[in-house]
């Protein structure tokens, strides 16, 4: 079994920002199970279903993005799972719009939420698949602005497409396994 966590703001008003790009992910794997199951907890909503003969839970945490280790951690013990049966989807601004990066373990390169999990776990042995925000134009002393804006309508196309790597990529590591995955989706 894999818990796949995607990493979001669950306020209504970021509900489309760049910053809940690992809810969106969520999102769009959830559509692509024909069978499927939704519940809620007090921490997180979750989905459970089979991509490529595994059982996955894919969950989205609901407390602010700063404390999603507590949901996190919840959920390994809810499923008797470890961190090596963890994948964490989430928006990475030093990587660019349209393109995902994969990522065995390590540290949280300053996002908020991966540090959360990563204290709540004790633990930095988890699977990553970083979803690219950075556009040409970004200015890194406006980062929470940026990061808490929706998508344009210029930049829906390459959304689209890491989504579909997203999937692409957390269906290789099922299939195959991660160090496949990464060769492929690393490029």
């Amino acid at each position: 079994m894999k818990i796949v966590i995607g990493l979001g703001n669950p306020e209504p008003q970021y509900q489309l920002s760049r910053h809940n790009f690992g809810f969106l992910a969520v999102d769009y794997i959830v559509a692509g199970i024909s069978s499927i199951r939704e519940r809620e907890e007090s921490l997180y909503v979750y989905y459970e279903g089979v991509i490529e003969g595994e059982r996955v839970v894919l969950c989205k945490p609901t407390t602010h993005m700063n404390r999603s280790g507590i949901a996190v951690k919840a959920a390994l013990e809810e499923y008797s799972c470890s961190e090596k049966d963890l994948i964490v989807l989430y928006d990475d601004i030093d990587i660019e719009l349209g393109k995902i990066r994969l990522r065995a373990e390590g540290g949280s390169g300053g996002h908020k939420g991966v540090q959360s999990i990563i204290d709540h776990l004790r633990n930095e042995g988890f699977v990553r698949i970083r979803l690219g925000l950075k556009r040409g134009d970004f200015n890194s002393e406006d980062l929470t602005s940026y990061v808490l804006a929706e998508f344009t309508e210029e930049e829906k196309p390459l959304v689209e497409r890491a989504l579909d790597l997203t999937e692409k990529a957390l269906i290789c590591i099922l299939r195959e396994n991660l160090l496949q995955a990464m060769n492929i989706f690393n490029q």
